[in-house]
């Protein structure tokens, strides 16, 4: 019952995904992840940041989506120049490799969206 229940929730966000996506660009992706990831202010995001994120953002029902995406196979994909984090030109770079579909863009405009609610957006110096 548990599974179908996902299956239906995980239908759901792929269903509705394409409507609320509208303008949410890679560049607003960047500006989120450097809010709500970048814990050490560095502009880049490594993978225990990218884990401290995964637990700290996510839904119960966003954790089971995201679940099959591992840290590692993100890093893979996200970090171009293969150095052991993402940085802003790398993400913006990876369109062919990481964050490919509209879905994934969606999920992250939902996910950045809710979370920036209330969020100290200037913490780290410019």
């Amino acid at each position: 019952m548990f599974i179908l229940l996902l299956l239906l929730v995980v239908i759901a966000e792929s269903a509705s995904s394409p409507a609320r996506c509208g303008t949410f660009t890679r560049r607003k992706a960047v500006q989120c992840f450097d809010v709500l990831a970048d814990l050490n202010c560095d502009r880049f995001i490594d993978a225990p940041e990218l884990e401290a994120f995964k637990s700290n953002h996510l839904t119960y029902a966003e954790h089971a989506i995201i679940a099959v995406i591992s840290t590692e196979k993100i890093m893979k994909d996200c970090d171009l120049n293969k150095d052991g984090k993402i940085s802003h030109e790398d993400f913006m770079n990876s369109f062919q490799s990481c964050v490919i579909d509209s879905s994934e863009m969606c999920r992250l405009k939902t996910i950045c969206e809710r979370e920036l609610v209330g969020a100290n957006t200037h913490r780290c110096p410019q």
